[in-house]
């Protein structure tokens, strides 16, 4: 049962350089934590591709095993950008994250950024307070800051 959608919502531009490689890592790092705790069926990923004129899903490599657990969605860039016009860098914040809202399966959701890496100590501590579980970890060794 999916408790959590963690949301991301980017596009492949040259706005960042790593883009495509921080998005990468965010996404298998999570997942291999969770794979870790034995809570990847707790959590969903939704990655709203918000106007790459190529779609995030032909370039992001996700490990193995781990691909079903990895929603993407891509918006045209003829969209996104018509449905952007005043904003900044033509990308509309509030549109792909209700986009993401309401493609959500959760019953929670976490708005995130494409470098937002929880530790399998945070997975844990935060699938089980959502839960109303009262097991609970904390590993200095197993934090990234």
């Amino acid at each position: 049962m999916t408790k959590i959608s963690f949301n991301i919502t980017t596009r492949n531009d040259d706005y960042f350089s790593d883009n495509l490689e921080r998005l990468s890592k965010t996404i298998n790092s999570n997942l291999y934590f969770l794979d870790q705790i034995k809570m990847m069926s707790a959590v969903e990923f939704n990655i709203i591709d918000w106007g790459s004129e190529e779609p995030l899903s032909n370039n992001i490599e996700v490990c193995e095993g781990y691909q079903k657990k990895v929603n993407f969605y891509h918006v045209s860039k003829k969209k996104a950008d018509a449905l952007s016009e005043i904003y900044a860098n033509k990308f509309n914040m509030n549109i792909p994250a209700n986009l993401a809202v309401r493609l959500s399966k959760g019953e929670f959701i976490i708005q995130a950024t494409d470098d937002q890496i929880f530790s399998r100590s945070g997975w844990f501590n935060l699938i089980n307070i959502i839960s109303k579980k009262e097991n609970f970890a904390f590993d200095l060794n197993n934090t990234i800051f």
